[in-house]
């Protein structure tokens, strides 16, 4: 009998169905109200805004926030990492709940090309490419050097007080540092974008491992 009750029960909840052309832009919903939970967290581990990171890394009273919020205090307790790196998994499997299968199934396929187009633009991916134009301009800089020091100097007599071999180094330099500053701050803003879609993620795989379906 209460077998029935409960069987009953389940198919009596309807679940949302999503069409097709809706499917993107409640994806998008889903993962807005995600982002939204979270900067609610003091101890948001994807925390968007660079200069909230920077200053939390010099700030005592972000320090102290992290080292005493439950995420810290319940994982040495029990090394539950899903508690510290799924923040807001509760609220999230709540809202996913209402939905049907296929709708489900859809938001994995689409969280999952999200990420691979986020991994795309990351400094990971552009590492490479990075080295070998950064290399390309080094390597036409010195020629340029061997090449143009003797003639500018002959030309432009001005430019005999100059020192042209440590004006390139210097170029150089400089261009090394603008690359790593730059490699840096794309680090800064993608890592935590993948971070959190990769989390959503995993939250969808264990609501669709609740109900026993496959991508």
């Amino acid at each position: 009998m209460a077998g029935k009750s409960s069987r009953s029960s389940r198919t009596s909840q309807k679940k949302v169905l999503v069409s097709a052309p809706q499917l993107p832009e409640t994806y998008n919903k889903l993962l807005a109200d995600y982002v939204v939970l979270l900067q609610e967290d003091p101890a948001n581990p994807y925390e968007f805004s660079i200069g909230k990171r920077i200053t939390g890394y010099f700030s005592i009273k972000g320090q102290l926030d992290y080292a005493t919020s439950s995420q810290i205090s319940d994982f040495i307790k029990t090394p539950d990492t899903l508690a510290q790196e799924l923040p807001a998994a509760k609220e999230m499997l709540k809202k996913l709940e209402r939905f049907d299968d296929q709708a489900l199934k859809s938001f994995s396929t689409l969280n999952s090309m999200n990420l691979t187009r986020l991994r795309r633009r990351s400094i990971r991916n552009q590492i490479v490419p990075g080295i070998a134009f950064t290399a390309s301009i080094i390597g036409l800089l010195i020629d340029l050097q061997d090449v143009l020091a003797v003639s500018l100097k002959d030309s432009i007599a001005w430019l005999s007080r100059f020192n042209i071999s440590l004006l390139f180094q210097l170029i150089i330099i400089l261009i090394i540092v603008l690359a790593v500053v730059i490699a840096r701050l794309n680090w800064m803003f993608t890592t935590p974008r993948i971070g959190l879609v990769d989390a959503f993620g995993d939250i969808l795989h264990i609501i669709m491992s609740h109900r026993n379906l496959k991508e």
